[in-house]
């Protein structure tokens, strides 16, 4: 004993605290979810409660970046570069971190799914913050197929990119107008070999966007800039009104006529 001391307010050896006691489910949900799945694949250095949480300073909201980001480096730098990123502590309380995307003590959780059923899960992720933006996607051609179980079909993070995410006038971003085209062109090419397109011409009004505009890019839907009776306007842009309405040119009366007497377009 130290001199003048003859007791301590607590043991030699304090027990650890167990954070299950408190947070049962969670930490079931860690230990099956987290722990487990890593501790089956030969990890060994496996994050607990306190690395993400902290220790005498807890906080719901844990920095994620600094413990994710040291076994998923190249994700994290990624995601740095990102318009998600919004500090060094990898996001404030109104940003965006790893676990806005991911669940927070589940790992593999889109190994659990059809892939089907995970790039719906994906949308709704994206949703959750940008459901404003992406009224016109949920109601388009390509989310529709996404519903039906077309894994090809386009999802956002598709044409938006995944950690490394920029806004959409950043000309480092994949929809960028710049750089829209080799993006739609992974589904749809043939765009560059038209006469719309042609190799030696440099016009952003004759990129994928000069037509189809925002996420409504099919003809079915009346808000399309190429449904059927939007489609003149649209390519009136270019070729001008006035010349269409001549009954000599083969855009008038001939085809008129051709065309069950209905106007062409």
């Amino acid at each position: 004993t130290l001199d003048g001391f003859d007791d301590f307010p607590h043991p030699e050896r304090i027990p650890p605290v167990n954070c299950s006691e408190c947070h049962e489910d969670a930490f079931d949900v860690y230990m099956s979810g987290f722990y487990d799945h890593l501790a089956k694949r030969g990890f060994t250095s496996i994050p607990g409660c306190t690395q993400c949480h902290g220790t005498h300073e807890i906080t719901t909201e844990a920095d994620t970046r600094t413990v994710c980001g040291i076994c998923h480096s190249e994700q994290r730098k990624q995601f740095e570069k990102s318009i998600h990123f919004t500090g060094p502590a990898g996001g404030s309380k109104n940003g965006i971190n790893c676990t806005s995307c991911h669940s927070a003590h589940t790992k593999g959780e889109g190994a659990d799914m059809l892939p089907a059923d995970w790039r719906m899960f994906t949308v709704a992720k994206c949703l959750t913050c940008h459901q404003k933006q992406s009224d016109n996607y949920i109601d388009s051609k390509h989310y529709n197929e996404v519903k039906e179980g077309n894994v090809k079909a386009p999802i956002c993070t598709d044409c938006h990119g995944i950690h490394e995410l920029y806004a959409t006038e950043d000309p480092k971003s994949p929809v960028h107008i710049d750089k829209l085209d080799a993006t739609c062109d992974r589904c749809h090419p043939g765009h560059n070999s038209t006469i719309h397109r042609k190799a030696d011409v440099d016009d952003r009004l004759m990129t994928c966007v000069a037509c189809h505009t925002g996420h409504h890019t099919e003809m079915e839907r009346v808000e399309s800039t190429i449904f059927n009776e939007n489609l003149p306007n649209t390519c009136n842009r270019c070729h001008g009104e006035t010349r269409h309405k001549k009954e000599n040119l083969a855009h008038g009366k001939i085809m008129t006529v051709r065309n069950n007497g209905d106007a062409a377009n």
